[in-house]
């Protein structure tokens, strides 16, 4: 019977599974480029980071990286220019960029939040766009 118990303990022991941590894939200095979609049309967007943080948080999420930038877009002759604040979660790979402030606001636009995954060894970022008239982007990592 300990022999059975024994063999319990090691197969049971076996199945389980450590959760994977992905490496951050946003590091100060960056540069992002791509597209977006909202009502103006396909939007070209361009996200300087300059800063990341590590921290932990306490309700069960997991750790992840604080981090923030630059949001710079440009649609036909619009341009604009605001903060994002955001972060990227070590658990599932996802990361999120809250607009902040403005710096250059053309008339009617509003700043949006991006959410999404990276993938592509950390060089593509893709997902949803949450604002007016939005739908998605897709970014990559040009340095």
């Amino acid at each position: 019977m300990r022999n059975l118990f024994l063999l319990t303990i090691i197969i049971l022991s076996g199945c389980a599974t450590t959760p994977q941590i992905y490496k951050n894939p946003f590091q100060a200095g960056q540069t992002w480029q791509g597209q977006y979609t909202c009502r103006q049309g396909l939007t070209d967007l361009t996200i300087k980071i300059d800063f990341v943080e590590n921290w932990v948080t306490k309700f069960g999420y997991g750790d992840g990286h604080g981090m923030g930038g630059n949001f710079e877009f440009k649609h036909r002759r619009t341009e604009g220019k605001f903060t994002v604040k955001g972060a990227f979660f070590t658990n599932t790979n996802e990361a999120v960029l809250n607009g902040d402030q403005w710096i250059k606001k053309p008339s009617g636009y509003k700043t949006v939040i991006l959410s999404g995954d990276i993938s592509e060894r950390g060089k593509v970022f893709s997902g949803n766009v949450e604002g007016p008239g939005c739908s998605t982007f897709r970014l990559r990592l040009v340095n």
